[in-house]
């Protein structure tokens, strides 16, 4: 940063202390806002002064300060979402610190004689969190989450307006917000980057962590200066519970089980969390919580490979054949068995210590393990190995000589995160100090993976494609693909993989109210570091010879699936895991090693990499009675340094050297931003806010690794010299809280995103003149726009019967235009930009019953971009029906039922057009029952 930017900096702080000096001689009015029921603290109530600009918000331990306030006598009001208003009169003398710690009166709800406090607690607290936020923010709480049958954190995201996933045999697993990729938003937990298992990737996967850790989720859309710029399309907080949310013991358990249909194989799911507070005063809370979800899962999954123009042209002049124009050549299918076991485990234990109502400490823990066990089952038809092809058709053709492959892949991959962090919250006089530092770890291990392929040629067979989601082949002779002895040892894979990432991030943030020519307002600055080290360590040994006859036959199990994809294919048997294990283990030395394969395959995702993030905001809060105006700016400077390996095979294709790789850059962001929030009325809030983001590039693309192939003359080759991809956002929201706890929203958001990421094929130059050079690169600038509406609402107003209805509902339509070099002249949309994201779910509570009818929905989008449309690979349409229900028994004991994936909807993607599949797979429906309890 310049002399002149810091000057400039020094000089604000000192004029804004200045400004709060003269007003020594003001009165500050402060207290805590608190359940009158219950005693709990009131996060998000709203306190103003009548007849002033005077006001703030609750913060999470309910405190409120109102700094600055002329000597005299006000009336102060306190409003909170579902709770009676309440007005006070105070005397402020000069100088004076006045304390006003008050409790509210829960309104009682129409449709039976309970407090609103009962079953929708906490979402109340999340609605009114959301109504006083300074930003455009969703905030959704505990209780609403347990609502929906949501094991993992994306799953319960999915509910929340503009945000839509991407699932892994079925479950959710990254989230994708306002039509943006994974990439181009964060994952905090507790406000803390969270680092990312995986090797490839800065996203996070969220099956990781399951969804009753925590006590709320936010999703900023607009972020301030105070977050982390690594924010396109949003910011996801996971809020974990601690003993201060509670006035006093807290204890909740489940106990359920569960049944996989496509397995049917059962479910465990428990859960357990305990908390109190305790010593003189109660001013020390523990907190710990624990969960633990076990499935038996699976699925059936058929893939299929299409021959493009250039392929079609290769068969007609090999074959002396004419191939109607559009027909569908089908090059490979590959039929794929599932069967897994997933665990997850979540623990986390939170400490508090608050001395007084000016100071606070705390300590913050959390653990979560995931284990996915996986045995794949592959039988596929390699079509074009094909020695002859002839009467090809639109959608049918005869082979002779065609290929079929057996495949076992026997793995146990297990992702950990868990990080602790320590701080605290100081008030000196009017001045605010927060502080934390913290420790975060994430790894990816796979120990001992075995993955076995045999192979069985010369099979004729002829093919049928009039339904490209269901290819159909008929073996017409030359052998068997049924018959194990057929098969062939071709190759045998062992891997034992780890990847590391490790982050040590510290923090400290400053907050002075002041006062100029009578208009009130806040200044806030900060700095924090964020050092990440990562590291992938892969051994890969492949084997492709065996000394001796070995086939199919001699590993095969008695496993089979009969009734995989609908009884529409007959998979056969497969490669046992046992014994694929046994026969490596006491045959190992029989196996010929490929060195060529072993070192492309280990040295080249093998990497080293360390990331400083230096960065450091000022901002300001203004009052002019209703608006309020938040400027600011944030600058953030990153240093890189990676390292990987070049790997070179010479010209007649063999191995010849790894030689480690060094790249370094840094670079600077300066992004200012502003916010406005205008209350219309008491339940109405107009925002807007131009905002500047940064989405730095994925990890490996930064590895400075190359693949050197002087046989083919290729080159593929990391860019540490990537920009991040930046983007300048307008964002506009009218939010319209209901008195019966709802809420209805609209809003339009427009993104112009520059420096995108993609894969480029270019002509290499220099040492690799006349090489095919494949490298990402920044591309063009594009644009995203689009608007959302939301809706939710207890009928309350409804009378008898009727009442116990509420509505959950919803829409969010996006369009984006890039330019991608590769393609000129032709436009696409970005990678995970859906234009059609709706949820709508349909509740009753009354009689102690909780049952809610949900329905998810995501349009297609670009997953892959394409060297043309035709290659472009979509992720299609989602539409998934989820039930689940609750009854009280006795009071503090519930039995619930979970229903997910009614409507059986697979995973599926097409490449360029829908007629085209690449990718199915079906995971048939799944269920819970259990009992809980809270006390």
């Amino acid at each position: 940063m310049s002399n002149k930017k810091l000057l400039f900096i020094g000089a604000v702080m000192v004029f804004a202390v200045l400004l709060s000096a003269s007003w020594l001689g003001a009165a500050t009015l402060k207290g805590y806002v608190r359940d009158a029921n219950t005693g709990e603290v009131l996060y998000g109530a709203s306190v103003y002064v009548k007849g002033t600009q005077y006001g703030a918000p609750t913060d999470r331990t309910g405190r409120y300060s109102i700094p600055n306030l002329p000597p005299g006598e006000y009336t102060v009001v306190y409003s909170y979402l579902g709770y009676d208003e309440m007005s006070k009169t105070v005397d402020l003398g000069s100088g004076e610190a006045v304390i006003e710690n008050i409790t509210l009166e829960p309104r009682l709800v129409e449709m039976e004689p309970v407090f609103v406090v009962g079953m929708r607690q906490g979402q109340t607290k999340a609605l009114n969190q959301q109504r006083t936020a300074e930003n455009i923010k969703n905030v959704v709480a505990a209780d609403l989450i347990g609502r929906f049958p949501d094991p993992n954190s994306a799953e319960a995201l999915q509910r929340i307006p503009s945000l839509s996933i991407q699932r892994d045999q079925g479950e959710g697993r990254y989230v994708l917000i306002r039509g943006t990729e994974a990439r181009l938003n964060s994952v905090m937990i507790n406000g803390e980057r969270i680092p990312s298992p995986e090797g490839d990737i800065r996203s996070v996967a969220l099956d990781v962590i399951p969804a009753d850790v925590l006590s709320s989720i936010e999703v900023n859309k607009a972020i301030t200066p105070d977050m982390d710029a690594d924010a396109i399309g949003g910011s996801i907080n996971l809020v974990t519970k601690n003993a201060f949310d509670f006035e006093g013991p807290v204890l909740k358990a489940s106990l359920g089980s569960g049944y996989n249909d496509i397995v049917g194989d059962a479910i465990y799911q428990n859960s357990l969390t305990y908390g109190n507070r305790f010593g003189e005063g109660k001013k020390f809370g523990l907190l710990v919580n624990a969960s633990y979800y076990k499935t038996n899962r699976g699925s059936d999954n058929n893939e299929m490979s299409w021959a493009d123009t250039g392929d079609i042209e290769d068969i007609e002049e090999d074959n002396g054949i004419d191939i109607p124009s559009g027909a569908n050549v089908i090059n490979e299918l590959d039929l794929r068995d599932y069967v897994l076991t997933r665990e997850r485990l979540g623990l986390s234990a939170n400490f508090d210590y608050r001395p007084d109502e000016n100071n606070s400490f705390y300590i913050r823990s959390l653990y979560n393990r995931f284990g996915d066990s996986e045995h794949r089952r592959r039988m596929v038809v390699v079509f074009d190995d094909a020695s002859s092809y002839s009467n090809v058709g639109n959608s049918s053709g005869n082979l002779t000589e065609a290929t079929f492959e057996r495949e076992l892949k026997d793995r146990y991959e297990v992702q950990r995160i868990y990080s602790i962090s320590g701080g605290g919250r100081h008030l000196f006089s009017n001045m605010e100090l927060d502080y934390n530092l913290s420790f975060s770890h994430a790894e990816e291990e796979e120990p001992d993976r075995r993955d076995i392929n045999f192979v069985q040629e010369g099979v004729d067979l002829n093919y049928n494609t009039s339904d490209t989601d269901l290819p159909k082949f008929e073996v017409t002779g030359g052998g068997d693909p049924y018959d194990p002895s057929l098969y062939e040892f071709d190759e045998l894979v062992l891997s034992d993989n780890l990847t590391t990432d490790e982050d040590i991030t510290g923090e400290v943030n400053f907050q002075l109210p002041y006062k100029f020519n009578e208009i009130p307002g806040k200044l806030k600055l900060g700095v924090k570091y964020r050092g990440k080290t990562k590291d992938r360590e892969n051994d890969i040994r492949v084997y492709d010879g065996y000394a001796g006859d070995l086939s199919l036959a001699d590993v095969a199990g008695g496993f089979e699936d009969k009734d995989f994809m609908g009884n529409e294919y007959e998979i056969g048997l497969s490669p046992d895991p046992n014994n694929v294990k046994s026969m490596v283990d006491n045959n190992l030395s029989d196996f010929e090693l490929n060195e060529d394969d072993t070192r492309e395959e280990s040295d080249g995702e093998s990497y080293e990499a360390s990331e400083d993030v230096f960065a450091g905001y000022l901002m300001t809060q203004v009052y002019f009675g209703k608006l309020m105006v938040l400027p600011g700016v944030r600058v953030e400077m990153t240093q890189l340094d990676y390292t990987g390996n070049e790997i070179v095979f010479n010209e007649d294709g063999d191995y010849e050297a790894t030689n480690e790789v060094q790249a370094d850059d840094d670079y600077m962001n300066i992004l200012p931003m502003v916010h406005f929030k205008y209350e219309l009325n008491k339940r109405t809030n107009l925002r807007l806010a131009f905002t500047n983001t940064i989405a730095r590039p994925n990890y490996f693309d930064l590895v400075p690794y190359r693949y050197v192939n002087r046989e083919d003359e290729e080159l593929e080759r990391g860019n540490s010299e990537l920009d991040p991809t930046t983007a300048y956002n307008i964002d506009f929201m009218v939010e319209h809280y209901l008195p019966s706890l709802g809420l209805v929203s609209a809003g339009v958001f427009y993104k112009q995103l520059n420096d995108y990421i993609y894969m480029r094929v270019s002509d290499g130059t220099g040492a690799f003149d006349g090489y095919e050079v494949l490298q990402p690169v920044n591309g063009e600038s594009a644009t995203l726009y689009g608007f959302e509406v939301a809706w939710q609402q207890q009928l309350t107003f409804l009378s008898g019967f009727l009442n116990g209805f509420g509505v959950y509902a919803n829409y969010t339509y996006t369009d984006s235009e890039a330019e991608f070099p590769d393609r000129e002249g032709e436009k696409a949309t970005l990678p995970g930009q859906a234009e059609h994201v709706a949820n709508f779910a349909l509740s009753y509570e009354k009689y102690g019953f909780s049952g809610r009818l949900a329905v998810n929905y995501h349009g297609k989008y670009i997953e892959e971009v394409g060297g043309s449309p035709e290659d472009d690979v979509y992720y299609d349409n989602h539409l998934q029906l989820d039930v689940s229900a609750s009854q009280r028994i006795v009071p503090g004991l519930y039995g619930f039922v979970e229903v997910l994936n009614l409507t059986d909807s697979p995973l599926r993607y097409y490449q360029g057009s829908e007629d085209r599949p690449i990718q199915r797979e079906f995971y048939s429906y799944w269920a819970h029952v259990g009992l809980k309890f809270e006390l």
